[in-house]
């Protein structure tokens, strides 16, 4: 997970940066489990890495993250919006007040 903005408690912010990764290690695990894993690059980003799509027996690996509230989606590279229904939920990332750093940047 990358950097957020929050705007939370000392306990918010320790459990969004401490066990949520954790969290979300353990939910990409069970979606692989017994899975065969096929991962094909589809762009770059501005720094030079790649931006792939990867999947668990035909499955989006990164919308099922993000619709578990695992994972927030980077529009630029995604074309749903996965997230709307686990942030409705509280789902995740989505039960403490923040926010990718990207989007922070973004009202700046």
């Amino acid at each position: 997970m990358g950097s957020v903005d929050c705007n939370c408690t000392i306990e918010d912010r320790t459990r969004m940066l401490i066990l949520s990764p954790l969290l979300a290690a353990g939910t990409l695990n069970r979606l692989m489990a017994g899975k065969t894993i096929t991962c094909e690059a589809r762009d770059t980003d501005r720094y030079g890495r790649t931006v792939g799509l990867c999947r668990a027996d035909g499955d989006d690996l990164g919308a099922a993250m993000v619709r578990l509230g695992m994972a927030w989606a980077f529009v630029r590279f995604s074309r749903v919006r996965l997230e709307d229904r686990a942030r409705s939920e509280n789902l995740g990332v989505h039960a403490y007040p923040c926010q990718p750093a990207w989007r922070a940047q973004q009202r700046q």
